[in-house]
């Protein structure tokens, strides 16, 4: 599958939750941190978890369009902020799949249609593990990166996403796109996991070393996670 440029991957982690003002969203420490690096300050933080407090005691499923539709530019203009996102925000032309994900912390993001991919305004992006994945899955896969940094945790979920677009872990064989199947209760994660690793031992004659060895290890980790959560 192709990443256009409205198009992009997260690692997904749930740490603990810190709760906000009164009236305000709460955002998990991971929220923090993510809205940190996209530049927002504390306050510029406070004022965004107000605005999506108000969403959420003032719209109701199917509703987020037209809350978007009467915030101020200023508003709008931090939702775009907080979002990470290139273009302006205008409600017009949205999903409401796209519009609610603008006003829900990134914890909270929602895949309305399981396809896989989260609409956050008119951007498409790639969550690992998916957002509609059991919990215990995600909790498999943060207690499996928690000690990993930033920058590996992408490059291990840049290293797993094409290979389940491209068909690892497909029950029946051959190509096929098993990333919206990971929602799944009953999804075989050891077979995806065993595809993985075989993949990474084709490519380590074009990989550094280390890369491999990295790689293969971090899948050992994500499996005896996704055993000990009762997922393997």
């Amino acid at each position: 599958m192709d990443i256009t440029p409205n198009m992009a991957f997260a690692a997904q982690q749930v740490p603990s939750v810190a709760k906000e003002d009164s009236g305000s969203a709460v955002f998990t420490d991971a929220d923090k941190l993510l809205f940190s690096r996209r530049g927002l300050d504390e306050e510029k933080q406070k004022q965004v978890a107000e605005i999506y407090g108000q969403a959420r005691s003032n719209f109701g499923a199917g509703q987020a369009r037209s809350f978007l539709a009467n915030l101020d530019i200023k508003s709008l203009s931090l939702l775009q902020e907080a979002a990470s996102l290139a273009d302006p925000v205008q409600a017009e032309g949205l999903s409401e799949e796209g519009a609610a994900n603008l006003l829900l912390p990134p914890h909270e993001l929602v895949d309305t249609n399981n396809d896989g991919l989260v609409e956050v305004g008119r951007a498409k992006i790639i969550a690992f593990p998916p957002v509609n994945a059991p919990q215990s899955v995600k909790d498999a896969w943060n207690d499996a990166t928690k000690n990993m940094s930033e920058s590996d945790i992408m490059s291990f979920s840049g290293f797993m996403l094409p290979l389940a677009f491209s068909g690892a872990g497909n029950e029946a064989g051959g190509a096929g796109n098993t990333y919206s199947k990971m929602s799944d209760a009953g999804f075989n994660w050891r077979k995806l996991i065993d595809d993985m690793q075989f993949s990474n031992n084709l490519s380590r004659p074009y990989n550094r070393p280390e890369m491999s060895d990295k790689i293969a290890s971090w899948l050992t980790a994500f499996l005896e996670k996704l055993e000990m959560h009762g997922q393997a």
